[in-house]
C-alpha cells in the first residue's frame, strides 16, 4: 500500500517553512548590515592611518583639504585625476595616500 501525502500536510509544510523564512529574513539582514558596519568601521581606520602616515613623512602637515592654501593656486582637479607633478597643484588627498596604503578599496 503506498503512503500519499494529503494536500493539508502538504499546505502546513509549506506554512511552516513559510514561518521559518519569516523569522531568519530579518536575522540575516541584521547580520549583514553588522558586518557591513564593521568593514566600514575598518575603511575608516585605515583612512586615519594613512593620513598620519603622510603627516609622518610630510614634516607633520596632513594633506590639503582643496581649500585656497599655500598648497593649492586654483589649479583644482576632481578626486584622483592623474596629473604631472608640479609645485603648489592640488593633486587630490586619496592620489597623495595611495603610497601609504596597498587596498585602494578603502578610499
Amino acid at each position: 500500500m503506498s503512503r500519499v501525502f494529503t494536500l493539508i500536510e502538504l499546505l502546513v509544510v509549506i506554512a511552516i517553512i513559510a514561518i521559518l523564512a519569516a523569522i531568519l529574513f530579518p536575522v540575516f539582514a541584521r547580520a549583514k548590515a553588522a558586518a557591513k558596519n564593521t568593514s566600514d568601521l575598518s575603511n575608516n581606520k585605515q583612512v586615519c592611518l594613512t593620513h598620519l602616515m603622510y603627516a609622518n613623512d610630510s614634516d607633520d602637515l596632513f594633506v590639503t583639504t582643496g581649500a585656497s592654501d599655500l598648497w593649492n593656486n586654483g589649479s583644482q582637479t576632481p578626486f584622483n585625476t592623474p596629473i604631472p607633478p608640479a609645485p603648489n597643484v592640488w593633486r587630490g588627498w586619496g592620489l597623495l595616500l595611495l603610497p601609504y596604503t596597498k587596498n585602494t578599496e578603502i578610499f
